[in-house]
């Protein structure tokens, strides 16, 4: 079991991309792209506090925290919020209730959600001053 219920053969260039990629991320580049996006998290968290009307959902310790940071702006359901984010900044982010009615009810957001931004290796400092600034701008005006 299970394969007796397969049919044809296995995905071996799947299963050998995906070997390459965990290879990849245990590789110095990849503990070096690890360590970026901490830095930019670490960045957005701390931009993200100094504005008024936006609350941060998570623990508060650095260890505690993975590679998302989930918010909610005062005065504002999380699908507006995405919807400028992404019009007028273009800036991509995830809204809603991620999967996860129940603990939105519990944090008091299951009205509005919550919009959740993820930053990867690729993102750099700039793209977190904008985001932030775009963040302060939204609230500004509600």
């Amino acid at each position: 079991m299970p394969q007796k219920f397969e049919a044809g053969s296995l995905n071996v260039p799947a299963i050998a991309g995906l070997g390459e990629g965990v290879r990849f991320v245990h590789s110095e580049v990849g503990e070096a792209m690890q360590d970026h996006t901490e830095d930019l998290m670490k960045e957005l968290r701390e931009g993200l506090t100094t504005i008024e009307g936006v609350k941060i959902f998570g623990p508060a310790g650095e260890t505690e925290r993975t590679g998302v940071t989930s918010i909610s702006i005062a005065g504002l359901d999380s699908q507006t919020a995405a919807g400028i984010l992404d019009v007028e900044f273009e800036i991509q982010i995830r809204a809603g209730f991620h999967c996860a009615p129940l603990i939105h009810k519990r944090l008091g957001t299951d009205q509005d959600g919550l919009i959740r931004f993820s930053p990867g290796p690729f993102n750099t400092s700039a793209d977190i001053e904008f985001a932030v600034g775009a963040v302060a701008e939204i609230a500004g005006s509600v």
